[in-house]
């Protein structure tokens, strides 16, 4: 899920635009972004079920280095 601080047009146009098709949360009044401290964006950020950061890059993620976070998480079966 992405969190925008843009206004949600904004978000659809941009997210259209660039071919992203996952669910993003419009965070104008900036409880989500507040709510983790986020330092900085863009900003990948990793959270588990329980709401826990388990991992924060700023700008572009190298794909290794995401799924080699996410693997740690979810176990493989």
């Amino acid at each position: 899920m992405g969190v925008s601080l843009d206004q949600p047009e904004s978000d659809k146009k941009w997210l259209t635009q660039h071919q992203q098709e996952f669910p993003t949360l419009s965070d104008v009044d900036y409880a989500v972004s507040d709510l983790y401290n986020f330092p900085g964006f863009p900003a990948v950020v990793l959270i588990d079920e329980r709401g826990v950061i388990r991992g924060y890059w700023e700008g572009p993620v190298p794909i290794q280095d995401l799924e080699a976070a996410l693997k740690k998480l979810i176990p493989v079966g």
